[in-house]
């Protein structure tokens, strides 16, 4: 019997409507309710909680972007498809939000 191994290899989104969809989905913590104390969660907070979303994404079938499959069975060798950085795997046109 041939086994088969699979590898997938995701980013997040590489478009910019992802990184607005990221500060889109960021959100304070919910204990904070001052304005002043949320105003400067997302001064210094912020960047770093907006990039981990956006890292996130990534883990999203519908968000994150396919770079690379590696593959082999139990009696071939390993190959892989590695997309061109300038092959993107979307664009904006698709969402329409830039």
């Amino acid at each position: 019997m041939t086994t088969l191994f699979i590898d997938v290899e995701t980013l997040p989104g590489q478009t910019d409507c992802a990184r607005v969809q990221a500060e889109a989905d960021t959100k304070p913590p919910g204990t904070l309710k001052k304005p002043e104390s949320i105003a400067a969660w997302w001064k210094e907070d912020g960047p770093a909680a907006i990039e981990a979303t956006w890292r996130k994404q990534a883990l999203d079938p519908a968000q994150g972007e396919l770079c690379a499959i590696g593959f082999a069975t139990s009696d071939t060798p390993a190959q892989s498809i590695v997309r061109a950085r300038v092959e993107p795997e979307s664009s904006c046109a698709i969402c329409g939000c830039c």
